[in-house]
């Protein structure tokens, strides 16, 4: 029985402190990094359009962006919705957009989705690659590259 309750004694001292620490409210996370305007392309087997690209992150893993595409013969101007599993704007992401795609005067509703890398070539640039889909009557393969700045 003694050694029970000198146990009890050194023990409980020790669970009292860990209970008060898990009881403090927990200090909310805050990113750092408000923005992504970024430069690139976006290229299929026939088709190139350069681009530029803005987004502002929502939450730590999530960002919302505008992506005007232009080219000679046309453009595409979406909406995008950004998921990063890791680090907000660094490492693996899965991006999707809709909007409005006009080629040759005709101007129909459009949609992609990519899969991509980002890495940091400097504290506020970061490169990124990404393949995926761009789709407004059919399916065609897309892959895409920028330079972002970040602020």
């Amino acid at each position: 029985m003694k050694p029970f309750l000198v146990l009890s004694f050194l023990v409980f001292p020790t669970l009292v402190f860990a209970q008060d620490v898990v009881h403090e409210a927990p200090v909310p996370r805050r990113h750092a990094i408000e923005n992504d305007l970024a430069v690139g392309f976006m290229a299929g087997f026939d088709y190139m359009f350069p681009y530029l690209h803005y987004q502002r992150a929502v939450s730590d893993r999530f960002a919302i962006g505008l992506q005007p595409t232009f080219s000679s013969g046309g453009g595409f101007a979406t909406l995008q919705f950004s998921f990063y599993p890791t680090v907000l704007v660094r490492g693996p992401y899965v991006s999707a957009g809709a909007g409005v795609l006009t080629l040759s005067a005709k101007v129909a509703a459009a949609g992609y989705a990519n899969l991509g890398w980002r890495i940091a070539i400097a504290k506020a640039l970061r490169l990124s690659a990404s393949v995926g889909g761009l789709t407004s009557l059919g399916l065609a393969p897309q892959f895409a590259m920028t330079v972002s700045y970040l602020f």
